[in-house]
């Protein structure tokens, strides 16, 4: 292969990575068609009207991870009616998936964030 294709892969590559998350992981396998098409959306704000037991709490973890892996020095923040409450909902669900996925992340339980290797983070907050 010469240096001008192995360039041009390159190039190819990085376009991609930078147009889609699949080079993380592949999010079709573990969300069903409305989730993807949720986290896929390229609008900085998003709305789902979701019923109970709909998904909500996953397709946001997906979410999250998918900004925090995507680009560098990214926060999100995750905010639920109290610390303990957020906890509940969120925290083992995000370090179930974070650490099936073989993501490298430091986790502080006690102040409920996650450090990505990248520098992104995700926080763990409440109004409260």
């Amino acid at each position: 292969m010469s240096l001008l294709e192995r360039a041009k892969q390159s190039v190819l590559r990085e376009r991609n990575r930078k147009e889609n998350i699949s080079f993380v992981f592949d999010i079709k396998k573990y969300l069903t068609k409305p989730q993807v098409k949720f986290v896929l959306d390229k609008s900085k704000q998003k709305a789902a009207l979701v019923p109970r037991r709909g998904g909500k709490t996953i397709s946001g973890i997906y979410y999250m991870l998918s900004i925090c892996l995507k680009k560098s020095y990214q926060s999100c923040i995750y905010l639920g009616p109290t610390l303990k409450q957020s906890k509940q909902i969120i925290w083992d669900d995000l370090s179930k998936i974070v650490n099936s996925l073989g993501i490298t992340a430091k986790f502080n339980k006690p102040e409920g964030s996650i450090y990505f290797q990248n520098g992104s983070k995700i926080l763990r907050l409440s109004p409260q």
